[in-house]
Formats: C-alpha cells, sequence, structure tokens
C-alpha cells in the first residue's frame, strides 16, 4: 500500500574532533567525545570537550563540534553548516598542531514539487578549513590549499571535471571521488611528501585535507594517520560530511 507523504528535506551532517584505533602491541579505542550529529529535522547540534587525553597517544586542549540546519525563505534554499575546531593536537609527540579547523558549508535550493526531474546540485564548499602551526616531527609544515577546491568548485560534476583538468590528484570509484583540499606540503626534512601525503619512517603515514564527494555530500578529514611502527593504528582528526536531500 502506497502511504503518501509530502515533500522534506532530510538533513545529513556530523562532525569528529578526533576517533581511532590502536591494534598492535595493545588494543586502545580513540573514543569520539565532542561528536554531534545534526537531526534529519535540521536545528542545532553543539558538544565541547577539554584536556582530552588518550594512554600519550594523542591529546586535546580543547575541542568543540558546532552543526546548523535551516530553511532560508530569501534564499529558498535549505543550508547546513558544520564545523569542528581542535586547539592544543598532539598525536604521539610527531604531530602537533596550535589549531585544526574543519569547516564545510552547503545550499541546497528547494526544489519545484510539481517537476519531475531533480534540480541543481548542492553548492558545497570548504572556505575555512586551516591548520595553525602544524608540526610533524618538529618541523612547521608550509601547506599550499587548492584554492578553487576549498570555495569555487562547489558541485560534485565539477570536481569531476576540475581535477583532471587541473592535474589535481584524485580517484572516482562506486560514484565517489576522492581528492584533497591540500596541493602542496613543504619545510618538512627526513619524511617523503607526495600531495597531501606525509610518509614519517618509525612512524607512518599521514594524510592531509582528504576529501570524499558525492553528488550529495561531502566528507573531510583533516588529519589521517595510518601508524606503522611501534605501534600500529589509525586516528582521523577533525572529520566532518554534511549535506542532505529532498524526499520523496
Amino acid at each position: 500500500m502506497h502511504i503518501e507523504q509530502a515533500r522534506r528535506y532530510l538533513y545529513t551532517a556530523s562532525a569528529v574532533p578526533a576517533t581511532g584505533e590502536i591494534t598492535f602491541p595493545f588494543q586502545q579505542y580513540i573514543d569520539a567525545k565532542a561528536s554531534s550529529a545534526l537531526p534529519a529535522t535540521g536545528g542545532r547540534a553543539t558538544a565541547r570537550i577539554d584536556d582530552y587525553h588518550v594512554d600519550k597517544i594523542i591529546s586535546i586542549g580543547s575541542a568543540v563540534t558546532q552543526l546548523v540546519g535551516s530553511f532560508s525563505k530569501e534564499e529558498n534554499a535549505f543550508n547546513t553548516l558544520v564545523t569542528t575546531t581542535i586547539d592544543g593536537l598532539n598525536l604521539l609527540d610527531v604531530v602537533t598542531a596550535d589549531r585544526c579547523v574543519a569547516r564545510l558549508t552547503s545550499r541546497h535550493l528547494k526544489e519545484d514539487p510539481n517537476k519531475e526531474s531533480p534540480g541543481p546540485e548542492a553548492s558545497i564548499v570548504f572556505l575555512g578549513c586551516h591548520f595553525e602551526n602544524l608540526r610533524i616531527a618538529g618541523f612547521q609544515a608550509v601547506i599550499e590549499y587548492n584554492e578553487d577546491l576549498l570555495a569555487n568548485v562547489d558541485t560534485f560534476e565539477g570536481m569531476r571535471a576540475h581535477c583532471p583538468k587541473n592535474k589535481i590528484p584524485s580517484t572516482e570509484s562506486r560514484g565517489m571521488l576522492s581528492t584533497s583540499i591540500i596541493k602542496n606540503i613543504s619545510g618538512l626534512v627526513g619524511v617523503k611528501v607526495q600531495g597531501n601525503r606525509i610518509e614519517i619512517p618509525q612512524f607512518g603515514v599521514v594524510y592531509l585535507g582528504e576529501v570524499i564527494a558525492k553528488p550529495s555530500t561531502r566528507r573531510l578529514t583533516m588529519i589521517r594517520a595510518e601508524l606503522g611502527c611501534s605501534l600500529y593504528g589509525n586516528v582521523s582528526i577533525c572529520q566532518i560530511d554534511g549535506n542532505g536531500t529532498e524526499y520523496p
């Protein structure tokens, strides 16, 4: 039996300051403290934690997440804001930062219910994402951002066209595209850098500014570490995702 439903917008947004797992030589989860998720109906969600430590693996001075989903009559659009901010980050005394900010905003124009075809793609940008005094093994990282991916290339189809045209590394599979808001990293010593990837001897591999894009949403992880020396495991820092879709 078919049940008639009025069209509505389903918000999708979450923010996680830090999470992960150590798998060897012991098992230790890094709980996703101060995480926030937005209800499908929108609204506001926020959380904060101060002085968070996990067995000398990671320490955070403070972390704040904030999500807002609302409809603008002036723009006739559903808007979403997602932010995660960490102050005083220390990962195993190798990756440190005074501040790490992940920020995503989306604008989804309300579709005309009288038209069968879907409306235009949502506009999603990462403007505001940045590191302050990011250091790798004691040396300050000089970050060059892919500025177009931060602010100008705001649709999935736009990213699909922009990345290969401008020789920005990207991979497309299963309807998703992966790339990075980081163009280049310099100023480091004793490591191997390739795009947004940093290979650190006796530590593991760190990826900066990772983006996973789909037509209806984006996910950004500012720091993702694959640990592989005395400690094995994975850590994700400043992770956000957001947008939404109309239904039915």
